[in-house]
């Protein structure tokens, strides 16, 4: 089964747009990334859904994410003490469900 990673962001007032087009250039793309959703789950609040071959992908490639992460960070709010600026959390997918 794939592993997955899940990105809370909070975003600042007048910034979403900058936000937005950073997303459009997220390369190169690190090994074992299969795929990724950004979901708009309030105002100013995204989740980044990311799909791996492996959980250990997810892992292996966090520094090549903090780098990408910083490429807009300065758009995003500081959720607060051991949070930070986006809320992250990764873990292998148990069961897959689908309506095949």
């Amino acid at each position: 089964m794939p592993g997955f990673n899940i990105v809370h962001y909070k975003i600042k007032q007048g910034m979403e747009d900058k936000f937005l087009e950073a997303h459009g250039w997220m390369s190169p793309l690190p090994p074992g990334f299969r795929r990724g959703n950004l979901v708009k789950t309030g105002d100013h609040q995204y989740c980044l859904v990311g799909e791996w071959d492996s959980t250990q992908d997810a892992r292996n490639a966090e520094s090549q994410m903090v780098g990408m992460l910083n490429r807009f960070r300065e758009y995003l709010v500081d959720q607060g003490p051991g949070i930070g600026v986006t809320n992250f959390f990764s873990g292998d997918s148990i069961k897959e469900i689908s309506s095949d």
